[in-house]
C-alpha cells in the first residue's frame, strides 16, 4: 500500500480529491488516482482523474506507469488541477 492511500483512508478518501501529486524538485512528478492520459507531448501531460483534470507542463517530458500511479519525469516547470 502506498503512503498516500495510507493517509487517505485515515483523512477520508473525498478529503485528497481522489487523486495525489508530488512534485520531487522539478524534476519528476508522481501522481496516483489518475485514470487516463488525455494528452502527451514533451511540453504537456494531461491526465484525467474524475472529473479533474491534471496538467503537468515542462520539457522533454515522458510517462511511465507504475501499478496504477504515473510518473512524469523531465525538467517540471508546473501543475496544475482544474
Amino acid at each position: 500500500m502506498s503512503i498516500f492511500r495510507e493517509i487517505s483512508e485515515k483523512i477520508g478518501y473525498a478529503a485528497t480529491g481522489g487523486y495525489n501529486i508530488v512534485n520531487f524538485g522539478g524534476k519528476h512528478v508522481y501522481v496516483e488516482g489518475a485514470d487516463r492520459l488525455v494528452e502527451l507531448s514533451d511540453e504537456k501531460v494531461v491526465l484525467a482523474a474524475g472529473k479533474k483534470t491534471i496538467t503537468v507542463t515542462g520539457e522533454e517530458l515522458t510517462v511511465s506507469d507504475y501499478e496504477g500511479a504515473v510518473t512524469i519525469d523531465g525538467r517540471i516547470s508546473g501543475e496544475s488541477v482544474e
